[in-house]
């Protein structure tokens, strides 16, 4: 049951056994939700059977959900549907899970494996030039390639994508969420660019390319999403290992 609703987060208290990550219906049977956080004592009121705090981004742009609204919670995990016939095109976090059909649905469970390179500069050095000529010099050899815009202005990802996707139109993907977005769809932006990359390798066992840009304003919307959240937005948030390990 919702408890508290606004700029893309709510509160609510329901059972201890829902997890991280999955999706929560609305009133009218859509995906309105992803669980993002439960009670710190979840794990007392899952062995008593009682009611915990949980925290969730609000995924529908037009959802409405006043408190004492009651969720549905389903057995999945929020995951996008992935098919070929993304290259070429230009997707938001949320377009990809409206989408309809026989495809594959692929987790948003992490931000997969491999070979990373961090770009470091100041502002206007070229840090997002370098990452577009890195994408158009794999025209010559089989690599996918999927860039994620997070924090750009509508105009700006516009004149990205129409001069990658007029010279390489057959291997690129976009996933954005533009400055105007909300920061929880923000924040979900690499995560769904990941998700559709692995998609990519695993069905046409091919090597992939992974442009995330940038990791500084992806950053600032995890800090104020973790903020409305009510959670700490540092190195705080992550849970020590066992034996001391940080």
């Amino acid at each position: 049951m919702v408890s508290a609703f606004g700029a893309g987060v709510l509160a609510a208290t329901g059972h201890p056994s829902h997890f991280v990550g999955q999706v929560l219906l609305g009133p009218a049977g859509r995906a309105e939700a992803i669980l993002v956080a439960a009670g710190r004592r979840a794990n007392e009121a899952r062995g008593r059977g009682q009611a915990t705090s949980l925290s969730a981004l609000v995924l529908s742009l037009s959802a409405a959900l006043p408190a004492g609204a009651r969720l549905r919670a389903t057995a999945r995990l929020l995951s996008i549907l992935c098919f070929s016939g993304l290259f070429g095109s230009v997707s938001s976090p949320l377009s990809l899970q409206g989408l309809r059909g026989g495809r594959d649905r692929c987790s948003e469970a992490h931000l997969m494996r491999g070979q990373r390179e961090l770009i470091l500069g100041d502002r206007q050095t070229g840090k997002t030039s370098i990452c577009l000529d890195a994408i158009l010099n794999q025209d010559s050899e089989p690599v996918a390639c999927v860039f994620a815009s997070v924090g750009l202005r509508a105009s700006t990802l516009l004149g990205i994508s129409f001069s990658v996707l007029s010279r390489a139109p057959a291997f690129v993907a976009f996933v954005f969420a533009s400055s105007r977005d909300r920061p929880s769809l923000q924040y979900l932006a690499p995560y769904s660019a990941a998700a559709l990359a692995e998609f990519f390798m695993w069905a046409g066992q091919i090597s992939i390319l992974v442009a995330l840009d940038d990791l500084t304003k992806h950053a600032a919307c995890y800090r104020e999403v973790a903020l409305l959240l009510r959670r700490p937005p540092g190195r705080e948030a992550y849970r020590r290992l066992p034996g001391g390990a940080g």
